[in-house]
Formats: C-alpha cells, sequence, structure tokens
C-alpha cells in the first residue's frame, strides 16, 4: 500500500480546471505548431525539384556573406528562420511531459529530435519547403531549452513542495 501511495504521489495531480488549461494550450500549441510546419503561405509555392540541404549552416553563411545585398524583408525572415526554429520547439517538452507522460531528459530529446526529423522528411516528400539540416539542429536547441526549462520548474516545483510539506510536519509538532 505505501509503494502504490509513494507511486501516486510521483504522478502530479491536477484540478480540473488546471486539466482544462493545459489542454487548451496544448491545443493552440499542436494547431499553430502545424500550420507554421506545412501551412504558411510560403510553404505551398512550387519548386521545380524536391531539396535537401545536408551542408550545415551553408545558407545562414551565404546570407551573412552578402549581407549588404538584401533587403530589410529578406533580412526579417532570415532572422524569422534562424529564431522562429528554436522558439518553436521550445514549448514542444512541455506536450510530450504532459501530454504523452514522457519524463526523463533522455526521452524527451530522442522524441523531439525524433519528430524535427519527421517533419523535415515530410517537407521533402510533400515538396514544401526545403528539407534542411539547419533546421533539425536549430530545433534540437529549442527543445534543449525547452527541456532545460521544464527541468527547472520540476525542480523548483519539488523544493517547495518539500518546503511546504516540512512546514507544515513542524506545524502539527510531528
Amino acid at each position: 500500500m505505501a509503494a502504490q501511495k509513494s507511486s501516486n504521489q510521483s504522478q502530479p495531480q491536477y484540478s480540473p480546471a488546471e486539466r482544462i488549461i493545459y489542454s487548451c494550450l496544448g491545443f493552440f500549441y499542436a494547431t499553430g505548431f502545424v500550420y507554421i510546419l506545412f501551412f504558411t503561405q510560403n510553404r505551398w509555392r512550387h519548386f521545380p525539384k524536391r531539396n535537401i540541404n545536408w551542408i550545415l549552416f551553408r545558407d545562414k553563411i551565404q546570407h551573412w556573406q552578402t549581407w549588404s545585398l538584401h533587403t530589410h524583408p529578406e533580412n526579417v525572415e532570415f532572422y524569422k528562420d534562424l529564431i522562429g526554429n528554436i522558439l518553436l520547439f521550445i514549448p514542444f517538452p512541455f506536450v510530450l511531459f504532459f501530454f504523452f507522460g514522457i519524463k526523463t531528459f533522455s526521452r524527451l530529446l530522442l522524441t523531439s529530435v525524433a519528430s524535427s526529423f519527421c517533419v523535415e522528411m515530410i517537407q521533402y516528400i510533400l515538396n514544401i519547403g526545403v528539407a534542411d539540416v539547419d533546421d533539425l539542429l536549430l530545433n534540437t536547441i529549442g527543445s534543449l531549452l525547452g527541456i532545460l526549462i521544464l527541468s527547472a520548474m520540476r525542480t523548483f516545483n519539488r523544493n517547495e513542495q518539500y518546503r511546504v510539506n516540512r512546514n507544515l510536519q513542524t506545524a502539527d509538532g510531528n
């Protein structure tokens, strides 16, 4: 019975309001995630052939070398691509943690990298955008940041629960 009680305590207990909030946030993130990756306006333009970039940061370096030739909108697109790939994947480990119960660092990272790889392969197969090794790396960096934030939040929560439980025990005189 004690073992069963301790395993239940390791599982977070969410109130109905928290479940609704997390479900709504997860739904909006997943919807935005799919839309950005597959349905944004520049995804469905016709490419003469399937494109895949295996050389790490080739396009990014070329852009930097020819910086003065680019217009302001092109530079904005460059930063949107660079930073957007990182930001898009920061919440991904939270979705894996809260909705799929993946809790270990290695599984969160492996699932995030595998998901990013699948996205790039779908883009290649459907000939939407360019399958790019840069995106895979930037998405992985975003996932790592998300895992670190999630880990820090879990550590803070554990410490806070320990402090509350300890204060309750001393208040009861135990």
